[in-house]
């Protein structure tokens, strides 16, 4: 479940408006992330493909001096990062 608003939507929304942002928000903090799961492991997989290299491989990779940190090898580490993170809080 994803909830997106800005700073300037949120001032300017009446106040149910504002009551109804932040309910929408709270209850994507409380959603399960199977959504956001599945988007990330496309994600990876693309990384993947294009590097010729597992995901759980890249960490050493870089560490050890065998991949260069690029911006791209940075964003990849992210997304692992935070696919990582959503599935501790599934199993929590």
């Amino acid at each position: 479940m994803r909830v997106s608003f800005t700073t300037r939507e949120f001032v300017s929304a009446d106040e149910e408006g504002q009551q109804q942002m932040l309910a929408a928000a709270s209850a994507a903090l409380r959603s399960e992330p199977n959504g956001e799961i599945k988007e990330l492991e496309a994600k990876l997989r693309l990384y993947e493909d294009k590097f010729d290299i597992p995901s759980d491989e890249i960490r050493s990779m870089v560490s050890n001096g065998a991949l260069r940190e690029t911006w791209e090898v940075c964003e990849w580490l992210m997304v692992l990062k935070l696919k990582e993170r959503l599935e501790r809080r599934r199993s929590s």
